[in-house]
């Protein structure tokens, strides 16, 4: 009951703010005769929507959750609002990309849209992917198109992180999909499914996949858990820079970059989204369910969390 309650909270959230709205006007192909203005019209209204939804207490609670404040708080918001007054690009990326606090505001949408959906079938979706995660062969099962994340936890995995990890799986699938999409020309027309399977004390994510993405976003996975525990001398601070140098997908898009078939703009999105998310994720004690389920599940664990716990003492001093 109460899964349906926040389930039936988070669509009037998003219905309220305009969150699909906002996500499809960016992602859109629609033509407008005036960008800034129309994605004005939006900002304004969401606003309003969020200023109706902070009044009622049960609303109130689920956005502080999703951190919602932070987003249309007025010293934040207002900037916003200034940036896209002040221009008017000719394509609907450059907003994203030339205002960080803009780009922060799409993400948390899209975050909300992410938890409705996993929720919505979590609640209520017959899926083969819950049906079949006690049996599978994980391995396997990437390989096959069906990846799985397990966010790894001694306690009840709270909701900050679990948005966390939610919003940069999201980022990783996204942008591994459009990557592999444009410079290995797959023309797959099936989009990532999501869906959450709750599986004893830890959170297990689970996503359909093209076969090609689910490999290359596992090895992406694995590849930088292996690059982490396999030096007991890593410095966060040089996590990002390994990654650029190691990562597969990466010296991809590096050589797409270089032959001109993708732009250097474009490169540079896809470069540093996927380096980012992907460490926001194991930083947040997640692997993919083969990697945690090795021989070594318990030494894999423990590793992870003593990992994690370093380096983010280590960023925070």
């Amino acid at each position: 009951m109460q899964k349906i309650e926040l389930l039936k909270n988070l669509q009037l959230i998003t219905n309220k703010t305009l969150s699909t709205k906002l996500i499809d006007f960016f992602n859109g192909n629609q033509k407008e005769n005036s960008i800034s203005s129309s994605l004005l019209l939006i900002l304004v209204e969401s606003k309003s929507g969020f200023d109706q939804l902070i009044l009622d207490e049960k609303q109130e609670k689920i956005l502080k959750q999703f951190n919602a404040h932070k987003y249309y708080e007025t010293s934040f918001f207002s900037a916003i609002i200034r940036f896209v007054s002040n221009n008017n690009y000719d394509t609907k990326i450059k907003f994203l990309q030339q205002s960080k606090a803009l780009n922060d505001f799409f993400t948390y949408h899209n975050t909300l849209l992410t938890t409705l959906r996993l929720i919505a079938n979590m609640l209520f979706e017959d899926s083969e992917l819950n049906d079949s995660i006690f049996d599978f062969d994980y391995k396997k099962a990437e390989n096959e198109g069906f990846l799985y994340f397990e966010i790894l936890a001694n306690e009840k995995i709270d909701f900050e992180t679990f948005t966390v990890v939610i919003q940069n799986i999201n980022i990783l699938v996204n942008n591994v999909y459009d990557a592999l999409n444009s410079i290995d020309n797959l023309k797959s027309e099936e989009k990532p499914k999501m869906i959450l399977a709750d599986s004893g004390s830890n959170t297990n994510i689970s996503i359909k996949l093209p076969k090609a993405i689910s490999q290359a976003i596992a090895k992406i996975i694995n590849d930088t858990w292996n690059l982490i525990s396999n030096n007991s001398g890593f410095k966060l601070d040089k996590l990002n820079n390994n990654l650029s140098k190691s990562l597969q997908i990466i010296e991809k898009i590096n050589s797409a970059e270089k032959e001109e078939n993708i732009s250097a703009e474009q490169a540079e999105i896809w470069r540093r989204n996927i380096i980012n998310s992907t460490e926001k994720i194991i930083l947040n004690n997640t692997l993919t369910k083969s990697k945690a389920e090795e021989v070594y599940i318990l030494s894999n664990q423990k590793m992870l969390v003593e990992s994690t716990k370093k380096y983010l003492n280590e960023k925070n001093k």
